[in-house]
């Protein structure tokens, strides 16, 4: 039997559509103060626009995944990205916040979907042992995203406009949809018992422990990263304020530096950091999960995932008002070392069971 080559360009149809839509759900970031002018809102109430995505894509994702398991996953894919689509559509359109706000729920009924399906996909096109390779190339996309998506949109946006921007992110999403008929094949998500075989509850899988650890340190370091990458652009206006002279020489103290480049510099070496973790969980999590696990692994990924990017939001929002753009970094320093934290505690307690299946 000739040997089955691995499937590269299907895997980067698959990252280029995980790119678009991480970077459509980051998109209001960068553009927070043109949205936040064009609707009549502060920027914290602008800021909300994130969390409520996020904090849709937590609360439904689980629910969705279990009543859309039937379906075929080529097309359910598809279908989140049409839905993608259709609500930045909606944003860009919208007269005023709240239907802004209803568009970005819309946005997080599909995005939840969307990943629940994308992650697992690469598993099973190719062998267990490349499950880590193909994993890391799709989220990959993600990645990209965490660090391009957010000064991508911004571009966009004051190249065009805020809602021109949408309008823009809704066509490439359209694109990676067709790419995603004409090349992804479909795959079987659906787990085959063995001859007198018995189905493990979910709680009983020996993997479900690490599914449980992954989502935890998920959780952590996004909890803090997206406390401060809600608000980057006018904390980088802060900033750069104490580069024009020794009037603004406060604003930027903190963990991440004294002020001005130094600042900027550290920022973007974590970003860049930051970057490893969605593949590097992904892969994980596919790896190590068993097989009949994976579609609630990914959904569990997810839902710690945008729980964190909706609660840093909210607990930026707060900061912002409260204390002032300063302390963003102080709590994203803070929840990174609890996320360390759970990582040495994991490493150092005594391995259980076996993966199965």
């Amino acid at each position: 039997m000739p040997r089955q080559p691995f499937p590269t360009p299907q895997l980067l149809v698959i990252a280029g559509a995980t790119f678009v839509c991480v970077s459509s759900e980051f998109l209001p970031t960068g553009i927070l103060p043109d949205i936040a002018a064009g609707v009549g809102v502060t920027e914290a109430q602008a800021g909300l626009l994130i969390s409520v995505f996020a904090f849709t894509v937590a609360l439904t994702t689980i629910p969705l995944t279990r009543l859309t398991h039937r379906f075929p996953r080529k097309w359910l894919m598809v279908a989140t990205l049409g839905g993608f689509a259709v609500t930045n559509v909606i944003c860009a359109i919208a007269p005023d916040y709240w239907t802004l706000f209803a568009g970005r729920v819309l946005g997080g009924l599909a995005h939840g979907v969307f990943w629940a399906v994308t992650a697992p996909y690469a598993a099973r096109l190719v062998k267990p042992s490349q499950v880590v390779r193909a994993a890391s190339i799709t989220t990959a996309g993600a990645t990209l995203a965490f660090i391009l998506g957010i000064p991508m949109g911004a571009a966009i946006g004051h190249a065009v406009g805020w809602r021109l921007s949408f309008v823009v992110m809704a066509g490439l999403i359209v694109l990676f949809a067709l790419l995603v008929v004409l090349f992804l094949p479909p795959v079987e998500h659906r787990v085959t018992l063995r001859t007198g075989e018995i189905a493990l509850p979910a709680r009983r899988d020996p993997t479900l422990r690490i599914v449980i650890v992954i989502c935890a340190i998920v959780a952590l370091a996004a909890l803090g990263q997206n406390t401060m990458s809600t608000y980057i652009v006018p904390w980088l206006i802060a900033v750069l304020v104490t580069l024009a002279g020794p009037a603004g020489g406060g604003v930027a103290r903190g963990p991440l530096g004294a002020a001005g480049w130094p600042a900027i510099a550290a920022y973007v070496l974590w970003s860049i950091a930051f970057g490893v973790v969605p593949p590097l969980t992904q892969g994980l999590m596919m790896r190590d999960a068993s097989a009949r696990l994976r579609d609630f692994a990914a959904a569990a990924l997810t839902t710690s995932f945008n729980a964190a990017i909706g609660g840093g939001a909210l607990i930026g929002s707060f900061v912002v008002a409260g204390l002032g753009l300063a302390w963003l970094p102080w709590f994203l320093v803070g929840f990174a070392v609890l996320a360390a934290l759970v990582l040495l505690v994991e490493m150092l307690l005594p391995r259980g069971r076996e993966r199965v299946g």
